[in-house]
């Protein structure tokens, strides 16, 4: 289901089938939810409105890359939280725009030490599996 939810073209769900835009798409979700805002999962999202003003910003960027790190183990496994940003817009001071670096964990490009668990297989026209076991 593509994120946020709308109606496709054809008149049903919208859905994505590229893994790179559903993961940029769940932490979307994540960061952009504050904790308690969704009904029985009070623990799910990122406090973003407690930091994203505050003065200090390196102490700001640190406290909210630790729990943007915690909300993506528990909700988003395969993805490792690199590092977090506020940048606040000159021309705008209520808005920020939050700079998330992370790295892949479930792709089959990504580096050997963080693949949880991955398994690629194709058949090509002669009827031969291939396959690629990493994890």
């Amino acid at each position: 289901m593509d994120l946020p939810f709308r109606i496709g073209a054809d008149g049903g769900i919208a859905t994505t089938h590229d893994p790179a835009k559903q993961i940029v798409q769940r932490i979307v979700t994540v960061v952009g939810t504050e904790p308690e805002e969704r009904v029985m999962l009070p623990q799910f999202g990122v406090p973003v409105n407690d930091y994203i003003f505050e003065p200090g910003g390196g102490l700001v960027a640190v406290e909210l890359t630790e729990r943007t790190k915690a909300q993506m183990a528990m909700w988003e496994p395969g993805v490792i939280v690199n590092d977090v940003k506020p940048i606040p817009k000159a021309d705008q001071q209520s808005i920020a725009v939050i700079d998330i670096r992370y790295t892949r964990t479930d792709a089959p490009d990504s580096p050997d030490g963080l693949a949880r668990s991955i398994h690629t297989a194709s058949i090509d026209s002669r009827g031969r599996l291939r396959e690629r076991l990493r994890g």
